[in-house]
């Protein structure tokens, strides 16, 4: 279970949480996202669950491969 699963988790499940880090950072932790992430690793719906979101923060954006969505940070 990583952070950028857990954020893809909100952002299918309740994308309006995922505005800001506050925001996303209550959700997880009032809403035990991370118990929701290991049990949906555990019986393989994981996948399924975040296909359902627009946008998925894969571990490529996560490093900075953004895909063209939004400029990356400066350095």
């Amino acid at each position: 279970m990583t952070w950028p699963q857990c954020v893809a988790w909100v952002q299918a499940v309740a994308p309006h949480m995922a505005r800001s880090e506050q925001s996303l950072q209550r959700y997880v932790q009032q809403w035990d996202v991370v118990g929701k992430v290991r049990r949906a690793i555990a019986d393989g719906s994981l996948e399924a669950t975040l296909a359902r979101s627009p946008y998925r923060p894969d571990l490529e954006r996560q490093a900075g491969d953004d895909d063209g969505r939004k400029p990356a940070a400066a350095p």
